[in-house]
């Protein structure tokens, strides 16, 4: 595996300077809204993309912020941060024998000018996965080459995980390894045992085959929705020991009670040597990681604003949960604990 190591970059969206190193596991994202934690995983699908497929780091850094066929959009110098004059953004991503480092200006369209670029031999049979937080696969018939042709609003994040995830599923038996997670997933849906297809696509459409029958994906729910899309990931290939996986909220369709499985699941993706990058604002989903990780290799990086009036975002990183100084996910849920103790024990009164 080659994993992610660093990312240092300046002038890139909300982020003045941010230098962040990741763990080679698991790599967890808090911070409030617009902190940037959707821009990053964003930013390194695209750098990814660029690897693994030989194409252009700028249009894939294009195609993952905006719909592929807007002219407006073009301008790649729209995701230089604001209010710096003609200042660059400058990105460079460290892998464990590799650096990868470019930059770009305010007036550039789809240029970029790549300094340090390892060769794509390098990240031969790695792929790159980002789920995005509105389920896709309901709106599979037609999307991708709707998408293509330049007739949906949406940028590549959406279009990639509806085409991968329509791959046709592998054959034969399971490999050892990831029966045990397979298996956890089909318990959770009420998959049949000794049924082939579970969750397939037929005609454009994707269907879950359960011990109540065939049902379209329109009437499943999207919790279950989001985890058999994990299921046909690893089924077809897709999802595996050599694949950087980027999950923006990945708790969002999924119950607080069905929260444990989900880290159970990305813990045994993890095992398997893929590396994890995902975005929460959920206490639930953050313990459960936090108390399934044992020494698993896991980091997590709190983005948030130093300064409100002028939207400096800053950025703190550690094993720690809990070591965090700013982590609002810890401190809403420690504000609703507060406020039920004042509720039971008014002023006045004591425990």
């Amino acid at each position: 595996m080659l994993p992610v190591k660093r990312l240092c970059m300046r002038n890139f969206t909300a982020f003045e300077d941010l230098d962040l190193e990741f763990a080679s596991g698991v790599n967890v994202f808090v911070g409030e809204n617009a902190t940037g934690k959707s821009h990053i995983l964003k930013l390194l699908f695209a750098c990814l993309r660029a690897l693994t497929t030989g194409r252009e780091i700028g249009k894939c850094l294009h195609n993952a912020f905006f719909p592929p066929n807007e002219p407006a959009a073009m301008l790649l110098g729209r995701l230089v941060r604001r209010g710096v004059g003609d200042a660059k953004a400058f990105v460079k991503i460290d892998f464990s024998k590799a650096r990868l480092e470019f930059e770009f200006s305010r007036k550039a369209r789809s240029k970029v000018t790549v300094t340090s670029s390892p060769p794509r031999e390098m990240f031969k049979g790695f792929g790159t996965i980002f789920i995005p937080p509105k389920e896709m696969l309901v709106h599979a018939p037609g999307f991708y080459q709707l998408w293509v042709e330049g007739g949906l609003h949406f940028d590549e994040t959406y279009a990639e995980i509806v085409r991968i995830a329509g791959k046709k599923p592998r054959r034969g038996p399971r490999r050892r390894e990831w029966s045990g997670l397979l298996a956890r997933i089909e318990d959770m849906l009420g998959i049949r045992p000794n049924t082939l297809d579970r969750v397939y696509e037929k005609g454009g459409k994707f269907f879950l085959r359960s011990k109540q029958g065939e049902i379209e994906f329109e009437l499943v729910s999207e919790g279950y929705r989001s985890l058999a899309l994990i299921w046909l990931l690893v089924r077809n290939g897709s999802l595996g020991g050599k694949t950087v996986l980027l999950w923006d909220e990945p708790e969002a369709h999924i119950c607080p009670t069905r929260m444990q499985l989900l880290g159970e699941v990305l813990w045994s993706l993890a095992d398997q040597g893929a590396q994890i990058f995902l975005a929460t604002h959920n206490y639930f989903f953050l313990k459960h990681l936090e108390l399934q990780r044992a020494n698993r290799s896991w980091r997590v990086h709190s983005l948030y604003f130093a300064e409100p009036n002028k939207r400096l975002v800053k950025y703190e990183s550690h094993e720690d949960i809990y070591a965090l100084q700013q982590n609002p996910v810890i401190a809403a849920f420690s504000q609703i604990r507060e406020l039920e103790i004042k509720r039971a024990f008014p002023e006045g009164e004591s425990p």
